[in-house]
Order: C-alpha cells, then sequence, then structure tokens
C-alpha cells in the first residue's frame, strides 16, 4: 500500500477516535457500550473494537531524541567596591598646577600652584627663545596653610613675543605651565 494511502486511514481512524471519545460512549440500559459487527458504537458514530485494531500493523511512532537541558550555575557574590575616599590636602600630588596668565608685554604673567602646605617650591622663566630668564623676586617661595602659591611678574618689553613656559619645582616634583606673551 503507498505511503499516503497509509496515512490516510491512520489520519481517519485518528479523526474517528477523536470524534468518538468528544462524543461520549453509547450505551445501552444496562451501562454497557452497544456493538455492532465487532464495532462499538457511540451516538451513531462507529468506533473500532480491539480486535480490529490488533488485525493491522501499528506503525512506529517518531520518537524524538531528549535533549540535556543545563541549569545555569549560581552567580558568585558580587563583591562590594570600596569607595575612593575624597582627597584631603595631605593625599594631593606633591604638586598641581592651578592657573597660568599671559598677557602683553610690559603686562603681568602669573602662575598659581598647588602642593602640600608649607612646601618650598622655585620656579623658571623659559622665553619663547628657549632661553632662561632670571626675575626678580619670582625664587623659592613656601606654600601656604591652603597649600598655594602664586608669582607674579613683569612681561618685559624686550621679551620675544609666543609661547613661554613656567617650569616650577617643589621637592622632586616639576611641572611646567605655558604663558602666552602677546604684542
Amino acid at each position: 500500500m503507498p505511503r499516503s494511502s497509509r496515512l490516510s486511514v491512520w489520519s481517519l481512524l485518528a479523526i474517528v477516535l477523536i470524534v468518538a471519545a468528544a462524543c461520549g460512549g453509547g450505551n445501552d440500559a444496562t451501562g454497557t457500550p452497544t456493538t455492532s459487527g465487532g464495532t462499538a458504537t457511540t451516538q451513531g458514530v462507529p468506533q473500532l473494537s480491539p480486535t480490529s485494531v490488533a488485525a493491522t500493523a501499528t506503525p512506529a511512532l517518531p520518537t524524538s531524541t531528549p535533549t540535556a537541558t543545563t541549569i545555569p550555575s549560581p552567580t558568585a557574590t558580587p563583591t562590594p567596591v570600596t569607595p575612593t575616599p575624597i582627597p584631603t590636602i595631605d593625599d594631593t600630588p606633591p604638586l598641581v598646577v592651578v592657573a597660568s596668565n599671559g598677557g602683553p608685554l610690559g603686562g603681568t604673567a602669573s602662575v598659581t600652584i598647588r602642593t602640600k602646605p608649607g612646601q618650598v617650591c622655585s620656579m623658571r622663566f623659559v622665553l619663547p627663545n628657549q632661553e632662561p630668564t632670571p626675575i626678580e623676586g619670582i625664587g623659592e617661595q613656601t606654600a601656604s596653610a591652603e597649600g598655594t602659591i602664586t608669582w607674579s611678574w613683569l612681561l618685559d618689553p624686550s621679551y620675544p613675543t609666543g609661547t613661554a613656559r613656567a617650569e616650577v619645582t617643589c621637592d622632586r616634583s616639576r611641572r611646567a605651565a605655558l604663558i602666552e606673551i602677546t604684542p
């Protein structure tokens, strides 16, 4: 028998069984199912008896291969993060340039730094042509109780214009601030 015919027979059989199950059993007054030629009837719908089902070969139903289910392992408890403390004046780097200001020839330039209170620092001014220039009054200074030092000096009219550097040294830390000199 062709495969499509076997599928049609089994499909018809499945439909009949589903309809029969949905309709309920046909019983006589004693509660016994009524039969007709080896086939039980339920409210006019024929049902196959067990002997008629056994007479035909039952094809093996396809089985699916069970797949393994992976159970996720519990996640590790997160390690609490220790907040970074807010720096105090003692935790500041040895030297930070806070501000630097240049200006026109004949004007005033300045550099402000922050370091540890009481720290002794020095500054050296280097012109745009890379020549260090001694400037009166900008040598060593001691940081205030707040840890700041400001150096101010006159931009001599004989200086070349361009970008100069103020090099500040505190202990072993050294920083440079750019100073723009304009005509």
